[in-house]
């Protein structure tokens, strides 16, 4: 669903689309966990008026996430640091336990010609 709103960078009418999607949603706060060139566009895409709290690497961010490091770390730490500095200090380990699950029922073996 999400990549219907991503437009070209060409396609001013889908811009403008995704836009006012982001303005409907009347959002209070958003944490960009991708943190791309990108997606800091949608921040200062939402100018002008009021804008949500922003978490993430766009410049003006309320919550700015300047880790020099941050290129070099695993996804979940760059994500921890992120959220911990926007507030959120209780950020579990992901539960991975289902990996430990037998898969055998699943028959995953490719079919024959």
């Amino acid at each position: 669903m999400w990549r219907r709103f991503a437009p070209r960078l060409t396609d001013l009418k889908g811009w403008l689309r995704l836009r006012r999607w982001l303005r409907a949603g009347r959002f209070d706060r958003v944490y960009d966990l991708q943190s791309q060139d990108r997606t800091a566009i949608y921040f200062h895409m939402l100018r002008p008026g009021k804008r949500p709290e922003w978490s993430g690497i766009a410049a003006g961010a309320s919550h700015p996430h300047r880790d020099p490091d941050r290129r070099h770390m695993h996804a979940f730490d760059i994500h921890a640091a992120q959220l911990r500095i926007a507030g959120i200090a209780d950020i579990p380990p992901p539960d991975l336990s289902w990996l430990e699950e037998d898969t055998r029922r699943l028959d995953c073996r490719p079919e024959s010609p």
